[in-house]
C-alpha cells in the first residue's frame, strides 16, 4: 500500500503554547522553572536575551535545513548568554513544561477521523513534523487515542533535518522502504509541506482554511496535488488520491542501474551552527534536494560523557592552545558509520595535511561514504588518525580558526563532481580539470559587448570555432603564466 504522511502543527493538532515554546519561549521557561527552584536570579533582561538568542537559533534551523534538538538549543542558548546549567535539570524542566501544554491541545476538525479511515484501509502513516521536541507528538497520539494508527514519527529532532530541507522528507521515506511516487503527504505549510516534499516526487495535499496557498504558489512555490479547505469535507477526496497511488512500482530489472549515485558525507564538528547556510543554496542544495548527495552533520559534543560537555584538553607536554580529544569523535564515528566504518574514507580537515585539490577531490568523489572530522583549536589527538587510520586534507598553506569552512569547501568541490550534478561538459572544461592538465582556464565575456570602453575579444564574435579554440588555448596560457607561474613549472617537470 502507498505510504500517507501528515505534518503535525494545524494538520493534526492545534496547540499554540506548544508551538509558542518551540520557536521563542522554551529557554524563558525553564528560566522560570530554575529561578522557582533557587538555582539562578532571573532578570527580565536575561529573560529576553535568552528568547532573542534562541529565536537566532531556530532561524539559523530554518536557513539552513540541519536541525537540533530542544534540549542542545536550550544548552546552546545558556552557553551563549553565560547561563550554567546542569543538562539533566534543563532536560527535566523542558519535559515539565511540555507536559503542561498538553492542556491547550485540540484536534484540527476532522482529522481523527480521516486517519482511522486511511488506517483501516490498510495504508501506512507516518508524521513528518519539524518538532525539536519530539516526545510531545507522541504523547498528543495517544491523548487523541490514535498512537497505533501511527507506523512512525519523524520529527526535526530524531531526524537532525528542519522541514526547510528536503532530506527530513527522504529520511521518512527511507525508514518506511517507501518510493516518493508512493508516497501522499499532507500538510498546511505551502512551502515546507507542499513544496519541500514534491522536491523529492513525494504527491501534496494542501490544508488551507482560508484559500491563500494559491497567492503562495505565485511567490514561486510549487502547487499541491489537491488543495482542501478543510478534513471535514474532503476526507472522500483525499482518500481516494491515496488509493490512486501505486500500489507498488515495477522492480529494477539487472540491466537496469539507479539513475545517479548517491554520495554520503557525515561531518563531525564541535560547532553544528556553522554549517547553517552554505549546502542549502545554489548546485549543492539541488544535489542534496535529488538525494545525489546526503550531506550529515553531527555534533562531537553528543559523545562527551560529562555534564558539562568537555570535547577538549590541554595538550601533554605543555603548550599553549587546547587539543581535541580523541574518545567522543572516535566513538562518534564508530556509533554513526557501525558495520560501514571499514568502507568509509575518514579525513581530518588540518592546516598541516597533504594539499586539497582537484585530483584528491576526483578521487574521493568515488567514495561511497566519506567522513569529515573538523580540526579546531591546537589540534585533534593524534591518537585519532591512528585508530581510525584517518586521511588528512589542507585547503591551503594558511591557518583558520577551525575546520568547519574547508569542510564545507571540501564537500562543496566534491559534490560537483558526482554524475548529473552538473553537466560533465562544465566541469571537463575548467581550470584544474584533469583534461586540461597544468593550466587554468580562459577568460569569459558574455552581453553587453561593449562597457564603458571594453568591448568583447573579436575572434569570440566571428563564429569560427577553430579560431576561438585556439584563442582560448592562447589566453589560458597567459592567465596561467600571470597567474599560477608553479602550474607552469609543474607542467614542465612532468
Amino acid at each position: 500500500m502507498p505510504l500517507v504522511t501528515f505534518d503535525f502543527h494545524n494538520t493534526i493538532a492545534h496547540c499554540d503554547t506548544w508551538f509558542a515554546l518551540e520557536i521563542r519561549d522554551l529557554p524563558a521557561g525553564v528560566l522560570h522553572l530554575m529561578r522557582e527552584d533557587a538555582l539562578i536570579e532571573v532578570s527580565g533582561e536575561l529573560a529576553a536575551l535568552a528568547a532573542d538568542t534562541y529565536r537566532q537559533i531556530r532561524r539559523n534551523v530554518t536557513l539552513s535545513g540541519i536541525d537540533i534538538d530542544a534540549q542542545t538549543a536550550v544548552m546552546t542558548t545558556f552557553a551563549d548568554i553565560g547561563v550554567i546549567a546542569e543538562p539533566r535539570t534543563v532536560e527535566r524542566y523542558i519535559r515539565k513544561i511540555m507536559r503542561a501544554a498538553l492542556s491547550d491541545l485540540r484536534p484540527v476538525d476532522g482529522v481523527l477521523e480521516l486517519i482511522r479511515e486511511l488506517h483501516n484501509a490498510g495504508f501506512p502513516l507516518g508524521i513528518i513534523s519539524s518538532a525539536a521536541y519530539h516526545p510531545f507528538l507522541e504523547w498528543s497520539l495517544k491523548e487523541f487515542g490514535v498512537s497505533d494508527c501511527f507506523d512512525f514519527v519523524v520529527t526535526s529532532a530524531s531526524a537532525g533535518f528542519y522541514k526547510s530541507s528536503p532530506r527530513i522528507y527522504l529520511h521518512a521515506l527511507e525508514l518506511a522502504g517507501m518510493e516518493p511516487q508512493r508516497a501522499l503527504h499532507i500538510g498546511d505549510s505551502p512551502r515546507w509541506d507542499v513544496t519541500t516534499a514534491n522536491a523529492v516526487g513525494m504527491i501534496t495535499v494542501l490544508l488551507d482554511p482560508h484559500r491563500g496557498g494559491a497567492s503562495q504558489i505565485d511567490e514561486g512555490l510549487t502547487a499541491p496535488d489537491l488543495e482542501v479547505d478543510s478534513f471535514v469535507d474532503s476526507r472522500d477526496a483525499i482518500v481516494a488520491l491515496a488509493k490512486s497511488l501505486p500500489a507498488d512500482l515495477p522492480a529494477m530489472t539487472p540491466t537496469q542501474e539507479p539513475a545517479v549515485p548517491v554520495l554520503r558525507v557525515d561531518i563531525f564538528t564541535l560547532f553544528p551552527t556553522m554549517f547553517a547556510g552554505p549546502f542549502d543554496e545554489s548546485i549543492l542544495k539541488r544535489a542534496l534536494a535529488q538525494g545525489i548527495v546526503d550531506v550529515r552533520i553531527h555534533d562531537i559534543r553528543d559523545w562527551t560523557k560529562d555534564k558539562h560537555h568537555t570535547a577538549d584538553d590541554t595538550p601533554y607536554g605543555g603548550g599553549a592552545g587546547m587539543v581535541m580529544k580523541a574518545p567522543p569523535i572516535v566513538e562518534a564515528i564508530e556509533d554513526v558509520l557501525g558495520d560501514q566504518l571499514e568502507r568509509a574514507h575518514i579525513a581530518i580537515t588540518s592546516a598541516g595535511g597533504r594539499k586539497f585539490s582537484q585530483k584528491i577531490a576526483h578521487e574521493l568523489a568515488t567514495c561511497e561514504r566519506l567522513v569529515l572530522i573538523c580540526g579546531h583549536y591546537e589540534g585533534i589527538d593524534e591518537r585519532v588518525s591512528a585508530l581510525l587510520d584517518a586521511d588528512e586534507l589542507s585547503i591551503g598553506d594558511y591557518v583558520m580558526t577551525g575546520g568547519e569552512l574547508p569542510a564545507m569547501v571540501i564537500v562543496d568541490t566534491i559534490a560537483r563532481l558526482i554524475p548529473n550534478v552538473i553537466t560533465a561538459e562544465s566541469i571537463a572544461d575548467e581550470s584544474h580539470a584533469e583534461s586540461r592538465a597544468a593550466i587554468v582556464e580562459y577568460p569569459h565575456y558574455t552581453r553587453p559587448a561593449t562597457y564603458r570602453g571594453h568591448g568583447v575579444p573579436t575572434v569570440l564574435l566571428s563564429g569560427h570555432h577553430a579560431r576561438i579554440d585556439e584563442w582560448r588555448q592562447g589566453e589560458a596560457q597567459k592567465r596561467t603564466s600571470r597567474w599560477r607561474p608553479d602550474l607552469m613549472e609543474q607542467g614542465s617537470d612532468a
